[in-house]
């Protein structure tokens, strides 16, 4: 109980110094130190949701603050930041950037969202670090829109799936948009670093093909190289399948047949309103139950697959290990 009580006093004279001056290097920190810093954030963070509803975007800024000032003292070092609790992180496996990513909820359901996002400069071998607030209630169409850290379409991100186009790696992001008094939205974006540390989201990855995803609808006037994001959107009372999994899904052939496949996919639900009348409101979309479509990463870029066989996987068969909240996955 002292050992307690003295780390989370200890943790807090601490995150007070960080913030006061400059951040001290972190050579020889010693793990009780550490353990006081993560004790310290994790108190700030539990704030966000405990206090009263007037005090969260108080406590948001006030874990931020000290979140920087960790990111920017270890930014050569590892951190656990994966020990706060609820807090979504993530970290690339060539050190190419680092993310917490979290949401602040209001008393009429509505969810904004707040990221801290540390990038690696190649071109001069050190980090520049993007603090990024939710600006999604200003850009009514987002699919057609890049971004930068200033205009983030922001979201609660659960997974991440690097990929290699060319010499260019490419960070998908699956995320959740509760930022709609009337509807949900589900988003998977597309994140870039150039080598000055310069970050966009956004990016013409998807093979669409005039179909439209999460529905059984065609529209050939939309063109795949406008398509920047997808993103879903459904009523409040429901929840749609977004996730990356081994599955397997139906593909044309040149015989014009269909052969069964099985690959790693981003396997999502068609959504349909509740009642035609009802077809322009996203407030009655609901999923369409047992029916999926995919993209598929093939020939560096996401291919809309519409023919997705959902299936528990087979025990007794070694499957690639599929994607889980909060992990970070390569292939």
């Amino acid at each position: 109980m002292h050992r307690h009580c003295f780390l989370r006093v200890f943790g807090c004279l601490m995150g007070l110094c960080m913030l006061g001056g400059t951040p001290a290097r972190t050579q020889n920190v010693s793990s009780d130190s550490i353990s006081a810093q993560v004790a310290e954030l994790n108190r700030l963070f539990s704030k966000i949701y405990t206090c009263p509803p007037d005090y969260r975007w108080n406590a948001s800024d006030s874990f931020q603050s000290a979140a920087k000032s960790v990111l920017e003292a270890y930014e050569n070092t590892a951190f656990p930041f994966e020990r706060i609790k609820s807090l979504n992180y993530f970290k690339a496996e060539d050190d190419s950037f680092r993310m917490l990513n979290w949401g602040i909820p209001d008393e009429d359901g509505t969810v904004s969202y707040k990221a801290l996002l540390q990038v690696k400069r190649t071109s001069k071998k050190d980090y520049v670090l993007y603090e990024m607030s939710d600006m999604s209630l200003y850009q009514p169409y987002p699919e057609q829109i890049s971004c930068s850290p200033q205009t983030w379409w922001g979201a609660f991100y659960y997974a991440c799936i690097e990929k290699k186009a060319g010499n260019r790696s490419y960070y998908t992001f699956l995320g959740w948009n509760a930022g709609q008094k009337l509807y949900q939205q589900s988003v998977i974006e597309v994140m870039s670093i150039k080598p000055n540390g310069e970050v966009q989201f956004g990016a013409s990855l998807f093979s669409n093909r005039g179909r439209i995803p999460g529905s059984d609808k065609t529209d050939r006037s939309r063109k795949d190289s406008d398509i920047k994001r997808v993103v879903f959107r459904f009523g409040k009372k429901t929840g749609m399948i977004l996730r990356y999994d081994y599955q397997s899904y139906r593909a044309a052939s040149n015989n014009a047949k269909k052969g069964e496949r099985k690959a790693n996919m981003i396997i999502f639900d068609r959504l349909v309103p509740e009642q035609m009348s009802m077809a322009d409101d996203y407030a009655y979309y609901i999923p369409e139950g047992g029916v999926y479509q995919a993209y598929v990463w093939e020939n560096n870029r996401w291919r809309l697959e519409t023919d997705v066989i959902a299936r528990n996987p087979d025990p007794h068969k070694k499957r690639k290990k599929p994607m889980v909240e909060r992990r970070f996955f390569t292939d």
